[in-house]
C-alpha cells in the first residue's frame, strides 16, 4: 500500500531538481493526477489512499527521502 506516498514523494522531489525538463515535469505531475483520480473513486481502502498519498506529497515538497520508520 505504500507504493502510493513513495510514487507521489519520489515524482515530487525528482520535479524539484534543477537538471529535470520541464516536460518530465508535466509528465510526472500529469501522471499524479491521473492517478489520483483512478485509484480514489475506484478502488478500497480510499481514505488510506488518499492519506498515502497526502503523505507523499507534504515530504516531497519537505525534501525527505529515504525509507518510511
Amino acid at each position: 500500500m505504500m507504493t502510493s506516498d513513495y510514487m507521489f514523494r519520489n515524482s515530487i522531489l525528482l520535479s524539484a531538481r534543477p537538471y529535470t525538463p520541464w516536460r518530465w515535469k508535466l509528465h510526472f505531475l500529469a501522471r499524479l493526477v491521473q492517478f489520483a483520480g483512478y485509484f480514489l473513486p475506484f478502488t478500497p481502502q480510499r481514505f488510506l489512499r488518499l492519506r498515502m498519498m497526502v503523505r507523499g506529497v507534504v515530504d516531497g515538497l519537505r525534501g525527505r527521502t529515504g525509507p518510511y520508520q
